[in-house]
């Protein structure tokens, strides 16, 4: 009875290794893209201002 509680066990340890794993890799993905779509509205915005911030250090 033992021996199948610590097999047991052990297969949930590798479960919620691999779940969280998983987890984090979600996480980081969507994270990751969110920060590539700011990126992305901080070159519009800057490409908007790029013009007038030329003309006023002129």
């Amino acid at each position: 009875m033992t021996i199948n509680l610590a097999v047991f066990l052990n297969l949930l340890f590798i479960i919620g290794r691999v779940l969280a794993i998983v987890l984090a890799l979600v996480i980081g993905f969507n994270i990751w893209k969110q920060l590539k779509a700011i990126a992305i509205e901080l070159k519009k915005a800057n490409g908007a201002k790029a013009t007038p911030e030329a003309d006023e250090k002129n």
